[in-house]
């Protein structure tokens, strides 16, 4: 295994000890962080609907949707790879 994929393992295990410790809101912004560190971070999608079955609370002004952060990790997955493809950011 290479350094960036344990590295990669570690990042993923301290997030999903963050998700049971920390706001939804900073879990979500280090796990964007990451998706735009590491190359196709689907881990973020996975942060999200944990972070939706734990605090499980419907929006009411989006249609009471319940997978908000899964949907707010998809898109920043989706934004990540399209800035990496468009730049130079994704050249290692």
């Amino acid at each position: 295994m290479s350094s960036n994929t344990i590295f990669r393992v570690i990042t993923g295990i301290i997030l999903v000890l963050l998700t049971f410790i920390a706001p939804w809101w900073l879990v979500m912004i280090l796990a964007a962080g990451a998706c735009f560190y590491f190359f196709h971070y689907f881990e973020i999608v996975g942060l999200g609907l944990i972070i939706d079955s734990l605090y499980n609370a419907p929006i009411r002004d989006l249609g009471h949707i319940q997978v908000f952060c899964a949907l707010l990790g998809l898109v920043v997955l989706i934004a990540a790879e399209e800035v990496r493809e468009r730049t130079r950011f994704g050249t290692r």
